[in-house]
């Protein structure tokens, strides 16, 4: 096995690791640094050094990072036929995931993501039989969100396992908060003496002195990629050392350029692949080659590139660096960037993957297409079918910017905005909730306003003026759109609720009266479920307990027998809760926040669940189930990391 200078303490913690799992005491690690710094070297001295070990190996593609799931289904390609040794529930949960269950009417059962954790844990453990299994997960900050969630479910419950997995991942990014208590392996810049000797390594018999050599390893600060690049540079006698002297090494984006002077003196054919392959998605086996076939290209275009250590050739291609791929878009023009998507889209349409391409169209479009948006918004509703909203607020989110001006692109934004936060992405949500025209229908306007509240409560900031922000939301849509009114007014009172006295610019009590002049003063002539919760909560704010409390029992009533919410979990879940703890309906507390857990659990909706989960604890441990209550909050703290 060929050494890793340097590397002495990180081989010493993985060796350990896998003797463990070999013991029956399996486990996981997240392999952490920056570009370059040898991760993806750690995972290969792990698959060399393994011995009769099964190995298991795939990487995150930022081309896949807004495909649900992607990556989890690559991973288990390896076990094409495991499905049958799976429970029931866990196959169902797996199948729906993976949107293989398809009825004859199209529809699909809802995921489980708790259940298709376990279903993966299942598959792995059965293909691990009787020797150790090893899964190496390179590149782990660029799966899709959803299958890191999963990744990382399963990464936790190893400990009596014979099954061994490990991350790598760039340090610092947004990502490692899914991989939290998994344990980590930093992997620091070389010291200096070690950066001399690879660098001496890699540049073979060209004469080099060794002054020199430490000068050209000073610069490298220590990044063992950049220090390998340049010694294969001086070794190929394409840069004299003197010059590497006088210029910055190729670090970062100057690696990037190096990669791309490297790509640019590939045959012509051989580019068209590399840009193929760096603009594929490949979210189905086979749609490289494809489309390479549809382009004219031949496999033996793979040739050079594989020559020039730039790529290595399987099933897959696979680049030998996130910078390679990276470098191979960017030496690409616009319009080569768009054929390619184009010819991607028409590859994976034959192969029956419409997200991919749906994606790709809008990758090869460069001006507005409501075609072609319609497509990406049927692939968003294919998402959320799965239990997929982060899958879904990007394909909306990428619809309403190719969508020609109008109220069909302001409500695609609006929904991928919502998608976005019930999927856990406030700050995305946020952002696309900012985004609308000035001429945007008031319904619009106050729907945006509502998300862009929802979104900063999220992330714990605007909690006093969220009360007053809402109020005025949904008077100004009370005459166009009343539904989206009581609504918004539902999370302005449930804000309330929560800000209590900390509100600013306006009182409890004057909301309450002010929702209660909107809604005509009345509040005898409310009858349906929610009008009958916003007024009996309003009258509560306004100080009229005793009014109050009759239209708070009716509509906790009307609420108990109408059937569950079957899309989305209601925005103002947390109002009816509030509403039964004000006159001691406990047991209706609890029933409500299970039903809503139970669609958040089934819909992937992470905020709702975070919601119930802590309105759980709460209620749970003031009748003494501690046990229970901290079950909940220790889930609750997760999902809200």
């Amino acid at each position: 096995m060929s050494r890793l200078f340097g590397r002495a303490r990180e081989c010493a913690a993985l060796d350990s690791a896998v003797a463990a799992a070999r013991k029956g005491k399996g486990g996981s690690l997240i392999i952490t640094g920056g570009p370059g710094a040898g991760k993806s070297e750690l995972l290969g001295y792990v698959a060399r050094s393994a011995g009769d070990a099964e190995i298991i190996r795939i990487e995150g593609l930022e081309s896949e990072s807004a495909i649900g799931l992607a990556g989890l289904h690559r991973l288990l390609l390896f076990h094409p036929n495991g499905r049958g040794v799976l429970p029931p529930a866990q196959r169902r949960a797996l199948d729906a995931s993976l949107g293989v269950d398809g009825s004859a009417d199209g529809s699909y059962t809802e995921a489980s993501p708790f259940l298709l954790g376990l279903a993966v844990l299942t598959l792995l453990g059965d293909l691990s039989g009787s020797r150790l299994l090893v899964c190496l997960i390179d590149d782990a900050h660029w799966l899709d969100a959803e299958s890191a969630q999963v990744l990382a479910f399963v990464a936790r419950r190893l400990r009596n396992e014979r099954i061994l997995m490990l991350f790598a991942a760039r340090e610092n990014e947004p990502a490692e908060i899914v991989f939290t208590g998994i344990p980590d392996l930093p992997v620091p810049p070389l010291h200096l003496d070690d950066a001399v000797e690879l660098l001496l390594a890699a540049a073979g018999d060209i004469p080099l002195d060794r002054r020199v050599a430490r000068q050209i390893a000073a610069r490298a600060e220590g990044n063992p990629l950049a220090i390998t690049e340049v010694g294969r540079e001086l070794a190929a006698r394409r840069a004299p050392p003197q010059v590497l002297l006088d210029e910055p090494l190729p670090v970062g984006a100057r690696l990037r350029r190096h990669y791309e002077t490297g790509i640019r003196r590939l045959p012509e054919d051989t580019r068209q692949l590399l840009l193929l392959a760096a603009a594929n998605m490949g979210s189905a086996p086979g749609t490289l080659w494809r489309a390479a076939e549809l382009a004219g290209i031949k496999e033996s275009a793979a040739a050079p590139a594989e020559r020039a250590a730039l790529i290595t050739v399987g099933p897959d291609l696979r680049f030998r660096h996130p910078l390679i791929r990276s470098a191979a878009y960017g030496t690409a023009s616009d319009q080569e960037k768009r054929q390619a998507h184009s010819v991607l889209a028409a590859a994976a349409r034959a192969l029956g993957d419409r997200q991919a391409a749906a994606w790709h169209l809008a990758a090869a479009t460069d001006a507005r297409d409501e075609t072609v948006a319609a497509e990406l918004e049927a692939a968003a509703q294919s998402a959320h079918d799965r239990g997929s909203p982060l899958n879904e607020s990007a394909f909306l989110g990428r619809a309403a910017e190719l969508s020609p001006p109008g109220p069909r692109a302001v409500k695609r934004r609006l929904r991928a905005a919502e998608a976005a936060l019930f999927g856990g992405a406030p700050l995305r949500a946020e952002s696309l909730a900012s985004q609308l025209p000035p001429d945007a229908a008031p319904a619009d306007r106050a729907l945006a306003e509502h998300l862009r509240v929802q979104a900063r409560l999220a992330t714990g900031r605007g909690v006093a003026e969220a009360p007053a922000l809402l109020l005025d939301a949904a008077l100004s849509c009370l005459k166009e759109a009343p539904n989206l009114a009581r609504e918004i007014l539902l999370e302005a009172v449930t804000a309330t609720f929560s800000a209590s006295q900390l509100t600013t610019t306006i009182t409890p009590a004057e909301l309450g009266e002010r929702i209660l002049t909107a809604l005509g003063g009345d509040p005898e002539v409310a009858r349906e479920p929610e009008e009958l919760l916003l007024t009996g909560l309003a009258t509560l704010l306004s100080g009229r307990y005793l009014t109050a409390a009759p239209l708070l029992r009716e509509a906790i009533a009307a609420l108990a027998a109408a059937p569950a919410p079957r899309e989305r979990v209601p925005v103002w879940l947390l109002a009816a809760t509030f509403a039964a703890t004000a006159i001691w309906e406990d047991r209706f507390a609890l029933e409500w926040l299970a039903r809503c857990e139970d669609l958040a659990r089934r819909t992937g909706a992470m905020r709702p669940l975070t919601l119930c989960l802590i309105g759980g604890s709460i209620s749970n441990a003031a009748r003494g189930q501690l046990a229970l209550a901290d079950q909940q909050t220790a889930e609750g703290r997760e999902l809200a990391r």
